[in-house]
């Protein structure tokens, strides 16, 4: 179907509206004096103290006015762990239909895997020292109560802190330990530090 004559010529007259529109001023123009946006966030930026607010953070970080800590290995032994959580509320669909209702238990790592180990040490200086020796590339570092950042620059790697939550969620309940998932449940390896050096 051929395009219709008129509306051709209907957007051939509005394209020459707008190739042709005017600009109109009305009133007199005065030139802007403002620095950009940019170069004053830029200005700003500069006027922070960096170094002694990075500081301040690393120190709020490093003080940790209730650290969970674990107590030692007694024995060497592998134990295993199933994570089983309840849901404290119920999960619902866009719709508001329940999808699982809360009190719903399961075993997360029914539904995932969790690469690579876990490492959990304790804040003494052994603990270190431990993990030095057994540390491997691609673990995740936890310390019960260790100071992260003398820990992270001994192994050049980022370590977290223990909390409430890990021990429920993965059972970790002496140090030093390594959590590895086989199928759907945690391998935990205790250490006895005595027996090892």
């Amino acid at each position: 179907m051929p395009f219709p004559k008129a509306l051709v010529l209907i957007m051939g007259l509005l394209t020459s509206f707008r190739v042709f529109t005017m600009e109109i001023i009305v009133g007199q123009t005065y030139p802007v004096n403002e620095t950009s946006a940019l170069k004053e966030i830029e200005q700003r930026v500069k006027r922070v103290g960096w170094n002694k607010l990075i500081s301040q953070q690393r120190i709020m970080e490093a003080i940790d006015l209730n650290p969970q800590r674990l107590p030692r290995a007694h024995v060497n032994k592998t134990r295993i762990y199933y994570p089983f959580y309840t849901l404290e509320m119920d999960i619902t669909d866009p719709s508001g239909n329940v999808l699982y209702p809360k009190g719903f238990k399961y075993n997360p790592l029914d539904y995932f895997y969790m690469p690579g180990r876990v490492v959990v040490i304790g804040h003494e200086e052994e603990d270190i020292d431990w993990l030095k020796r057994n540390y491997q590339k691609g673990d995740r570092v936890i310390t019960a109560g260790g100071d992260v950042n003398k820990i992270s620059n001994a192994i050049k790697t980022s370590v977290f802190k223990y909390d409430k939550k890990m021990r429920d969620r993965m059972g970790v309940v002496s140090v030093p330990s390594i959590v590895v998932q086989k199928k759907n449940a945690f391998e935990i390896a205790e250490y006895h530090l005595i027996d090892i050096k």
